[in-house]
C-alpha cells in the first residue's frame, strides 16, 4: 500500500480509493545525525526536503516527491523525539522525551553541577522497597573483545563477591602488553596537555597495576597527593629480591621515635659550654630528643681540625637519660664539636652539631634588640642589634614572602642587621618570625614581627574587562592584548561564570595581589553556533568586578 497521500477527507479533496485528491500523509522519520554536532546539517536537510541519513549522497531528496510538513516527527539514534516546525530557525523542536523501552538512570534528586550539568545515577530501591521486584540496575564498565561472565572471573575480594560491588571495571583487552582501565584527564589540547592526566593500567607480563602518567618510560610532570590523616601499606617485609623503588614505611623502618614530628634534633636541654681554658661541659636530657623511653644514645666529642691532623673522637656509649659530662685538660684555644646519636631498634638519627671554642668564653645564644617588631600596614625597616660571641645567621621561619634580612649572617664583630617588612595590602593582620642562630652551637633566638592589616578599603579589578575570541576559542581582542586577564585584589576572591557555556571551567579563585587567569580556557564553537557570551563575576567581600567574554559565531 502506498502512503504518499492520505485518504480524502471532507474539505481536503475528493474521497477515493487512493486519496489522490487529498493532502500528503504525515510521516515519522528517523535520523542517525548527531543532533548537537550536526544540528546545522539537519536544519539544511529539512529546509531542502533532503533525507536525514549520514550515508546518503549529499542532496538526496525524499522519495516520491515528498516534502517535510509542519507537525511531522523524527527520531534520532538516541531515541529523542523531535517535531518538524518549518517556521523555526532550526526547522524543528525537541519535544522533551525519548523512545525508551527501559530506563537505566534517574535524575530524581535534581542535583546539578555549577556549570548546569544534570547529574544522573543508576536506578535503585528505596529503603522500604528491598522486596520490590521491579528491575533495577548497577552499571559496570566492561572492555572486552568477547562475551564473558566477568562477575565470576574472581571469587571474592575482602570477603565480598564481585557482583556485590557498586561497580565492576573489567578489562581483558591487551594493548601494548597492558590492560587499560581508566584515564583521568583535564587536558584540552593533545600533546600540550598530556601532563594533565593520570591512568590506571595493569602490566600483563608482571601482573602489576600501575597508576600514573608514563610515556616511553619517561615520567610526565604530574604529582599525586593523598590528603588523608594516615596512609599505610600492607605488604611483606623487604627482601633481597624486592624491586628497586619500593616505598619504605615505619613497618620496615620501625623507629617512630626518630621521625620528624616526634624527634627534636635541637632541644634546649642539649648544651655545650666552656668556662675555662681547658674544660668542656655537656648537658642533655634524652627525653627532650624524643618521648620514646626505649631508645639508647651515644655521645660523640672531637676536636675540630683544619689541617691533615687525624680526628680523634671520644665516644660515650649508652649514656644516661639525663646527665652532665665535664671534660678537662682539653687543648687550649681549640674548637670542639659534639653531637648525640639517638638509636632505636638499630636505626639512628643525629642531633644538631654543637661547636664550642675552648677559650674560657662560653657560647651563649645571640642577644638581639628588639625581640618584637611592630609594623604598620605600610611596611617598615627596623635595625636589629646583635650581640654574639660567635658567627651568627638569620632565618625567616614564617613570613619569608614579606620579611627579609640584610645581611643574613655575620661574625661576632658584626653588631646589627636590617629587617625589611613589605606593605600589607590584605585586610588581615599577620605575624612572622625570624630566628638568629649560631649554626647549631646554641638554641636560636626568636624575633616576632607583627604587622597591621591594610587600611585600604577592599578592592578588586580585572584587566581587560572584555575578551573577544574567534570560533576556535582563541583570544583575538582587545587589540594589542596578549596572554591572560589579570585579577588584582587585596584579599581572597572568587569568580563565577554565568551565561552561555563557552568556558572549560566556570569557577575561579585567588588571593591578594595580582593573579593571572591561566585557567581561563574558551571552548571552540560547534558548526552552526551563533555568537555566544558569558560573564565572570569576581567577588571580594562587598566589591565586585566583571569580565565579559564574547565568542564569534561558527
Amino acid at each position: 500500500m502506498k502512503f504518499q497521500y492520505s485518504p480524502g477527507l471532507i474539505g481536503y479533496g475528493v474521497k477515493g480509493t487512493d486519496g489522490s485528491a487529498g493532502i500528503q500523509g504525515f510521516a515519522i522519520y528517523f535520523t542517525d545525525y548527531d543532533m548537537i554536532d550536526d544540528r546545522a546539517i539537519v536544519t539544511y536537510a529539512l529546509s531542502n526536503n533532503e533525507v536525514l541519513w549520514l550515508a546518503a549522497e549529499p542532496g538526496t531528496k525524499l522519495p516520491g516527491g515528498r516534502v517535510y510538513l509542519d507537525g511531522e516527527l523524527f527520531v534520532d539514534s538516541e531515541g529523542n523525539l523531535y517535531e518538524i516546525a518549518l517556521d523555526q530557525t532550526d526547522k524543528f523542536i525537541y519535544l522533551g522525551f525519548k523512545f525508551y523501552s527501559v530506563s537505566y538512570f534517574t535524575t530524581d534528586n535534581g542535583a546539578q553541577t555549577t556549570g548546569g550539568w544534570q547529574r544522573v545515577y543508576n536506578i535503585f530501591a528505596n529503603l522500604d522497597e528491598w522486596n520490590d521486584v521491579s528491575t533495577k540496575y548497577i552499571i559496570d564498565n566492561v572492555y572486552s573483545n568477547r562475551s564473558i561472565d566477568y562477575e565470576n572471573t574472581i571469587s571474592e575480594l575482602y570477603g565480598i563477591s564481585p557482583k556485590n560491588y557498586a561497580r565492576i571495571e573489567f578489562v581483558n583487552v591487551d594493548v601494548s602488553s597492558r590492560n587499560p582501565f581508566t584515564v583521568y584527564t583535564s587536558g584540552n589540547i593533545s600533546y600540550t596537555d598530556d601532563y594533565k592526566s593520570l591512568a590506571l593500567v595493569r602490566d600483563i607480563n608482571n601482573n602489576t597495576f600501575r597508576f600514573g602518567n608514563l610515556t616511553n618510560e619517561s615520567l610526565r610532570g604530574v604529582d599525586l597527593t593523598f590528603d588523608v590523616s594516615s596512609l599505610r601499606k600492607n605488604s611483606t617485609p623487604i627482601s633481597l629480591n624486592t624491586p628497586s623503588g619500593e616505598i619504605l614505611s615505619n613497618k620496615e623502618v620501625s623507629c617512630n621515635a626518630l621521625f620528624t614530628g616526634v624527634f627534636d634534633k635541637s632541644p634546649a636541654s642539649f648544651t655545650a659550654t666552656s668556662t675555662t681554658n681547658t674544660d668542656l661541659e655537656i648537658n642533655w636530657n634524652l627525653a627532650d630528643f624524643t618521648p620514646d623511653s626505649s631508645i639508647s644514645a651515644n655521645l660523640y666529642v672531637y676536636e675540630k681540625v683544619t689541617n691533615s691532623k687525624p680526628i680523634e673522637t671520644m665516644i660515650f656509649h649508652n649514656v644516661s637519660v639525663t646527665d652532665t659530662l665535664t671534660l678537662s685538660d682539653l687543648s687550649t684555644n681549640a674548637i670542639y664539636n659534639c653531637y648525640m646519636k639517638i638509636i632505636k631498634d638499630g636505626w639512628s638519627r643525629n642531633s644538631t652539631m654543637l661547636e664550642v671554642p675552648i677559650d674560657g668564653v662560653p657560647v651563649l645564644p645571640p642577644s638581639v634588640t628588639p625581640m618584637i617588631i611592630n609594623a604598620s600596614s605600610g611596611g617598615k625597616i627596623e635595625i636589629v642589634t646583635v650581640t654574639s660571641t660567635v658567627n651568627w645567621i638569620t632565618t625567616v621561619t614564617s613570613g619569608n614572602s614579606w620579611i627579609s634580612c640584610d645581611p643574613v649572617n655575620g661574625t661576632s664583630l658584626d653588631t646589627s642587621f636590617d629587617v625589611s617588612v613589605k606593605p600589607n595590602i590584605t585586610l588581615s593582620s599577620r605575624v612572622g618570625y625570624i630566628e638568629v642562630g649560631t649554626y647549631g652551637r646554641t638554641v636560636p633566638t626568636t624575633i616576632t614581627i607583627n604587622q597591621d592589616a591594610s587600611a585600604l578599603p577592599p578592592y578588586i579589578t580585572v584587566e581587560p574587562a572584555l575578551i573577544l575570541a574567534n570560533n576556535l576559542g582563541v583570544i583575538i581582542g582587545p587589540e594589542g592584548f596578549e596572554g591572560y586577564p589579570i585579577v588584582s585584589s587585596n584579599g581572597n576572591w572568587t569568580g563565577i561564570a554565568s551565561g552561555d557555556p563557552i568556558l572549560l571551567y566556570d569557577t575561579f579563585g585567588g588571593s591578594s595581589g595580582d593573579t593571572v587567569l591561566t585557567g581561563l580556557q574558551i571552548l571552540p564553537a560547534s558548526l552552526g553556533d551563533p555568537q555566544q557570551s558569558t560573564t565572570i563575576t569576581f567577588t571580594f567581600g562587598s566589591v565586585t568586578a566583571y569580565l565579559h567574554i564574547i565568542r564569534e559565531e561558527y
